[in-house]
């Protein structure tokens, strides 16, 4: 391993600048989605407006789809979800003593029946599952997205798809005749319900810089760029990295940060080769993929 070692023939600069970083939280919104359209998917049959799962009389797993429409949330482009759940109440537990779980599926879906339900694409399972003897305690229960599950949900809202969940049964051994209803109108209290907390803020960069160049102005490295015309920019970032490409905004020696375009390389060799990138950014920050110089420095300075 090897540190920026300043300045002389084998350095390639030391940058010392005050710095003050404020960190701040945006408040949340919250949102209660009610579903759009509830199914009890058999393997004869589908009935609308009625959400049940568990095991028909011949042992067949009945599932329970919903489908909540995003059509109520914000503008995908400047919403984040921070946190989400799904809320499902059941109005009956089951009298055998079988342990019968319930777990929650996000799904894409086809058609809403049998064979389309058995060939779904499976996202993430949501939160945990439960048991019927956990029914039995309680009638309300949460079901919470982790990380991966909420960056899909926000993924479904940007290319405005409605969201689909599956609650399955499954048993440690055959079971029969054996469904639980849950709560979908809205005159229920409790009732099923999906919650989300977002907050307004724009979640994608602007457009990268451009036209990325050096020269040598008073025996310092001058770079030069053209910033992207978007009203949500707000500057640019400058690294510079002595043994490679700069991966992101802090991997390496920060330059240069605001609206100008044009920085100078103060505290750099310029017998070394080394790497710069220029990120531009927003209010957030979101950073912009790097567009990447490769200053060659002098000939001779090559490894043996």
């Amino acid at each position: 391993m090897q540190f920026d070692i300043g300045y002389g023939p084998f350095g390639s600069g030391l940058h010392y600048r005050p710095n003050l970083d404020l960190v701040y939280q945006l408040p949340q919104t919250r949102l209660a989605l009610a579903p759009s359209s509830v199914n009890t998917i058999c393997a004869e049959e589908v009935t609308e407006s009625k959400l049940a799962s568990g095991f028909d009389a011949n042992g067949r797993i009945v599932y329970g789809q919903m489908e909540f429409s995003p059509e109520t949330l914000p503008e995908p482009s400047k919403t984040v979800f921070t946190k989400a759940y799904l809320k499902l109440c059941n109005k009956n537990a089951l009298a055998t003593g079988k342990d019968l779980r319930f777990t929650v599926e996000l799904v894409e879906l086809k058609d809403v029946d049998y064979q389309s339900v058995r060939k779904r694409t499976k996202i993430e399972y949501i939160g945990y599952e439960v048991s019927n003897s956990q029914l039995k305690d309680q009638s309300t229960h949460y079901f919470i997205f982790d990380s991966y599950s909420l960056s899909e949900l926000g993924r479904l809202h940007a290319e405005k798809r409605p969201f689909y969940f599956l609650i399955r049964a499954t048993a440690e051994s055959q079971a029969q005749n054996a469904l639980i209803q849950w709560r979908i109108d809205s005159t229920d209290s409790p009732s099923s319900e999906l919650v989300i907390h977002y907050i307004n803020r724009r979640n994608h960069p602007v457009s990268p810089a451009t036209d990325l160049s050096y020269s040598l102005e008073n025996n310092q490295i001058k770079l030069t760029w053209s910033n992207p015309e978007e009203e949500d920019f707000v500057g640019c970032f400058v690294v510079r990295n002595r043994f490679h490409p700069p991966r992101s905004p802090h991997d390496g020696v920060k330059l240069y940060g605001g609206k100008d375009e044009y920085t100078l390389d103060n505290f750099s060799n310029n017998d070394l080769a080394k790497y710069y990138a220029v990120f531009t950014y927003d209010h957030v920050p979101n950073y912009s993929e790097p567009v990447y110089l490769h200053y060659p420095g002098n000939e001779t300075d090559k490894e043996s």
